[in-house]
């Protein structure tokens, strides 16, 4: 389904830019031909439907085309971390079937001890000054297209809290979750889209490549975000839509109004992964002529709201509404619909959302019910259906005998002239209790009783950290999330 959809893109918009990578640039006749090759070299070196492609890539037209050639061949293609450490490659590889491995120079000689000590047989292809020429003598005969195949992509989750889950999407999946978003955001083949988060991330791989090869828009692809060159970018290119994250729309909104701009050609930009606040959103309207909008999404099920309010200046802080054909429920225990403006567990339904986690029956039971998708995030709607994300259920945890919302105590905390960013965690206490444990990253200097007595002031006493670790920045991922498990010690 998805790949007749590329397939007729491509045809259609032969002579359109499709792909634009610093000086290089492809136009989607050139895309095609890229796909049919590495389609052929790729079947040559082992990969079938049973047999993947591990993708260990930063953002770079190598990820595209060799993607794009793997689900031409009905193969899945493993959208990996290119800053993955030995052992999780190791677990990954361990428990996959993967015939080839595409890599930065930095992992091969991770790779290498991968397939030493795991006994695969995976083939190793480093991309770097030779990578081209070393696959050239393998790009024929054509590849003949297959569309059969049930699993597209194999993603990891960021594992912020815990244990990395692997979840596995279908050709349908994604077709589902291209069409819903593009429907809803208007993404047409005259946009052009800035991708700065990493391709092997939900993100960007949905809402910046699926999107573009759905409508046969251009892809402005940058390996790393960089805020000196996002705005030249922005101009010199015509970009109309810019999915980010909020540390990268909080580092543009810092340049302040550029008021000798001529205007923007953006008509979207949007941040997901994490909440963004509101007066981010605002000072980046001042340099860019747009407020960034929020956008709802997981790995298992790819985005599912945005926000597209007309007027955004009230809700700035809302995901939005579902996309198009996605239906989003905020429940109470007994599994019953929330009344307005009431907390809730919220439950997804889509076509775009996989059957659950390979290898974890338990998570999979708890997390997948009766054909809803149960994230475990809380939130609330408005009276006009516009959903607020008001943290996570895995972030109750048990202090003092009672429970704790750790959202809430953060959201105190944040609240203090002092502090730029807080994280706060539970931690093994005395005799085995937990007590919360907060980490800041303040403005200015500051003591830990001062968090203390300004918590003390607002909180019951079971909800006021009992240690305070000052930081200089807070453990994040490739897309911003903060990496609680790292602050648990």
């Amino acid at each position: 389904m998805l790949n007749r959809v590329f397939e007729e893109t491509f045809r259609s918009a032969g002579p359109r830019t499709a792909l634009v990578f610093g000086d290089d640039r492809y136009t989607y006749g050139q895309l095609e031909d890229q796909v049919a090759h590495w389609a052929a070299a790729l079947k040559r070196l082992g990969v079938t439907g049973d047999m993947g492609v591990a993708l260990v890539l930063k953002n770079c037209p190598l990820f595209i085309f060799s993607y794009l050639a793997a689900s031409r061949l009905g193969a899945p293609a493993y959208l990996l971390d290119p800053g993955s450490k030995p052992g999780e490659l190791m677990r990954i590889f361990s428990e996959n079937d993967i015939a080839i491995a595409i890599c930065e120079p930095s992992q091969r000689l991770s790779l290498e001890q991968v397939r030493e000590e795991t006994n695969q047989r995976f083939v190793i292809l480093v991309r770097d000054a030779g990578f081209e020429s070393s696959v050239d003598h393998l790009g024929e005969p054509p590849a003949e297209l297959i569309y059969d195949s049930e699993a597209a992509i194999v993603q990891y989750t960021s594992g912020t809290t815990g244990i990395p889950k692997c979840i596995v999407r279908s050709h349908r999946n994604l077709y589902c979750e291209a069409a819903n978003f593009n429907e809803t955001t208007g993404i047409s083949a005259d946009d052009s889209i800035l991708c700065t988060v990493p391709l092997f991330h939900s993100h960007g791989f949905g809402n910046a490549l699926l999107a573009a090869m759905y409508a046969g828009a251009t892809l402005v692809l940058m390996e790393e975000f960089n805020r000196a060159a996002v705005a030249e970018i922005v101009e010199h290119e015509g970009i109309t839509v810019f999915p980010a994250v909020p540390v990268m729309f909080e580092l543009l909104a810092q340049q302040g109004p550029n008021r000798h701009r001529r205007g923007t050609s953006l008509r979207l930009a949007f941040s997901a992964g994490a909440p963004l606040p509101a007066k981010v959103a605002r000072e980046f309207k001042d340099g860019f002529g747009v407020y960034v909008r929020q956008l709802y999404g997981a790995t298992e099920v790819g985005a599912v709201a945005i926000n597209t309010d007309i007027d955004p200046q009230e809700t700035l802080e809302s995901v939005g509404l579902p996309l198009r054909n996605v239906r989003i429920d905020v429940l109470l225990e007994s599994g019953e619909p929330v009344v307005p403006g009431e907390r809730g567990e919220i439950a997804i339904q889509s076509a775009a959302m996989t059957l659950g986690y390979q290898g974890q029956p338990e998570l999979t039971e708890r997390r997948f019910r009766q054909g809803l998708f149960c994230p475990g995030d809380f939130g609330r709607k408005n009276d006009r259906g516009f959903l607020y994300l008001e943290g996570r259920t895995d972030w109750l945890i048990l202090a003092s005998g009672k429970k704790v919302d750790l959202f809430e105590v953060e959201d105190v905390i944040s609240k203090f002239a002092k502090v730029q960013e807080v994280a706060v965690v539970g931690i093994p206490g005395y005799q085995g209790e937990t007590v919360l444990k907060a980490v800041v990253v303040s403005r200015e200097a500051c003591r830990e009783q001062e968090i203390i007595d300004y918590c003390r002031e607002r909180m019951s006493d079971f909800k006021i950290p009992r240690r305070v670790e000052f930081v200089s920045e807070l453990p994040r991922n490739g897309i911003g999330k903060v990496l609680r498990k790292h602050l648990v010690g």
